[in-house]
């Protein structure tokens, strides 16, 4: 009946551990941690854990960069500090925060990036950061892959690969026009995009290679090899939804365009039922991975802000 029945978050919203048993907050201007008891939705064994009185609450827990069950490392008043969960120990770290959300792993526990000609690893827990020497240049957009490696764009020119196990920086391709940001990868994370200005391409860290693709706005895999797009344009060629697998020409599956916002493409892949599911103006369409079984389920009369994708819902 939509009646909010409870609410972890209080006054502001807290952030929570990645198996959920758990969760930090800041109230009164310091960090404070709690357990969280699902069944009676309230958390449980609050604890303060610092006692500097420096933090804002309403934004503490979107600046919070890395984090892991000993460590949080968090954007304070234009810093970022080192907090010991343990201890309530607060130290400043010497690291450079422009762009810092895409630079961590996704797990939270590492942080790359360059800084004097050295590109660097850095490992939260132990406060220690590994490096390479680069000498002069600049890394223009990383992309993670998994926990362990990562790709970034180096001098807009070309793809570097780390390997944080290993500690090794090496180059992968040449990109063949000027690039500054790099997509999501390929499920598989066998392939990433790399855009310029107007222009895209296709990189394959396999083969080592980097193709320029036409595509268009919000492209999104579906599969391993295959990804969405949209084309809002005037021309009846062109407008709609397309897909193109790695290899093959584009093919367009709608004339309704794919709807895009400021946070991507409004498309969900739900890999356990094999459904592609992705919002346009006018309506809600599903479809399987390869594009076929497309159909629209769902009419709209105004477009959606956000739509979310829920696996399972039990009706009463």
């Amino acid at each position: 009946n939509g009646v909010v029945e409870g609410d972890l978050g209080e006054k502001f919203k807290p952030a929570f551990s990645d198996d959920l048993k758990w969760m930090v907050f800041a109230k009164g201007k310091d960090i404070w941690r709690a357990d969280i008891d699902w069944a009676a939705f309230k958390p449980v064994n609050e604890r303060k854990v610092t006692a500097i009185e420096q933090f804002h609450e309403a934004s503490f827990a979107e600046n919070i960069m890395l984090g892991t069950e000993k460590t949080l490392v968090v954007r304070n008043m234009m810093k970022l500090l080192r907090v010991n969960l343990e201890t309530g120990d607060v130290k400043p770290v010497r690291l450079n925060i422009n762009g810092i959300r895409k630079h961590r792993s996704p797990d939270g526990k590492r942080l790359v990036g360059l800084e004097k000609g050295q590109f660097y690893c850095y490992d939260v827990d132990s406060d220690d950061a590994k490096t390479i020497p680069v000498g002069r240049g600049i890394m223009n957009d990383y992309q993670w892959l998994g926990n362990d490696r990562c790709v970034a764009i180096a001098g807009g020119t070309k793809v570097v690969h780390y390997d944080r196990l290993k500690h090794t920086l090496t180059e992968v391709t040449a990109l063949p026009f000027p690039c500054v940001k790099i997509g999501e990868p390929s499920p598989d994370n066998r392939f990433v995009f790399c855009a310029g200005r107007g222009t895209g391409a296709l990189v394959d860290l396999e083969k080592k290679t980097a193709t320029p693709v036409a595509g268009g706005s919000g492209m999104r895999w579906v599969s391993n090899n295959t990804y969405a797009f949209s084309r809002e344009l005037p021309d009846s060629d062109l407008r709609g939804t397309w897909l193109q697998t790695v290899g093959e020409g584009e093919r367009r599956i709608s004339t309704e365009p794919l709807l895009v916002n400021k946070t991507g493409a409004e498309l969900m892949t739900l890999k356990s039922l094999g459904v592609v599911i992705f919002s346009t103006k006018h309506g809600l369409f599903k479809m399987k991975p390869d594009g076929t079984e497309l159909e629209k389920f769902g009419k709209l009369d105004h477009p959606p802000v956000r739509a979310l994708g829920i696996q399972q819902w039990k009706a009463e």
